[in-house]
């Protein structure tokens, strides 16, 4: 509901920009990423249309949707702040998987440890260790 008039108005700007040639309209109409764009927002509309319930059978083609997100990284080459964002994470790259390395151990030696404390206990919140896992990343990530 949010990404489909979003994906329209930018149709309808870059269409408007074009000229008032034909063949120009046209050229434009039949670019990969305008085909994309159409493919993307029919089911939205053949679904506001149809009386049932069921658009399963679209799901495959929203995910052309996704395809619209991957068009955002073409800013950084237009953008001298993104590329520097850019920059700046590719430098601490190495921290950043030190990080996630310590990340996973605390989870996997915390979670491991709540388990073999908890599992015997009557009504016990931890009936496999994955559970335990998980509200040690839950305890982790929030603060």
């Amino acid at each position: 509901w949010i990404i489909t008039p979003e994906i329209e108005r930018d149709i309808s700007l870059r269409y408007g920009r074009i000229g008032t040639f034909f063949n120009a309209k046209i050229r434009f109409m039949i670019k990969f990423f305008s085909l994309i764009d159409l493919l993307a927002i029919i089911p939205f509309y053949i679904g506001l249309s149809s009386s049932s319930g069921s658009h399963s059978s679209w799901a495959a083609i929203r995910v052309l949707r996704l395809i619209r997100v991957t068009r955002i990284f073409k800013f950084g080459a237009h953008s001298h702040t993104i590329s520097i964002l850019f920059e700046s994470l590719s430098a601490s790259s190495s921290a950043f998987i030190m990080l996630s390395i310590f990340l996973f151990c605390y989870i996997l030696i915390m979670g491991s440890l709540m388990y073999e404390c908890e599992k015997d206990e009557p009504n016990t919140a931890f009936k496999s260790v994955f559970e335990s896992f998980w509200l040690a990343i839950s305890t982790v990530t929030t603060g």
